[in-house]
């Protein structure tokens, strides 16, 4: 391989870990606010149960006032935390995300193993600069997955998490 395709090659092997890095944070940070939106939802349907339950006992003691205005609290609190902070829809911003940086790392594995060998320099550099671009688009406008996604992607990816079987089998070779 000539030095230009040799350059290429490099430059993809970066945007397509660039992508799987980015994919894997994405997909991890989805789950974390998926999670939000769970425990956020479940503690306000409780509280709020309980909050019910109690104003409709009808031997009211201080006690159960008590829980009962908690319980109520408590409620409002958290439903004032889902609507406001939405973490189902960070959840699906970020699942998305991933969904689109993970295309683009199988467009760029494509394009480096089968399309890059017999295409000639001008049309790979052209091919490249269309998955580069995409790359910086995705950049730009998916939300910033948090520092821990990152952590547990890169901790994924360096245990084989995003490494296909077939690959595997290749390196143990």
């Amino acid at each position: 391989m000539n030095d230009i395709k040799a350059q290429i090659e490099k430059e993809a092997n970066r945007i397509e870990e660039d992508a799987t890095y980015s994919s894997k944070s994405h997909f991890n940070a989805g789950i974390g606010w998926a999670h939000y939106h769970y425990i956020l939802g479940i503690v306000a349907a409780v509280a709020s149960a309980v909050s019910g339950i109690t104003g409709l006992l009808d031997d009211m003691t201080d006690w159960k006032n008590c829980v009962g205005g908690l319980a109520g609290l408590l409620a409002a609190i958290f439903m004032a935390v889902l609507t406001f902070v939405k973490p189902d829809e960070h959840a699906i911003s970020h699942k998305n995300a991933g969904g689109l940086f993970l295309e683009l790392k199988n467009q760029v594995r494509i394009f480096r193993n089968i399309e890059l060998p017999v295409l000639d320099e001008q049309t790979s550099t052209k091919k490249l600069k269309e998955l580069d671009t995409r790359r910086n688009e995705l950049n730009q406008t998916s939300p910033i997955p948090p520092k821990h996604s990152f952590h547990k992607a890169r901790k994924g990816i360096e245990q084989g998490e995003a490494t296909h079987a077939i690959d595997r089998r290749r390196e143990d070779v």
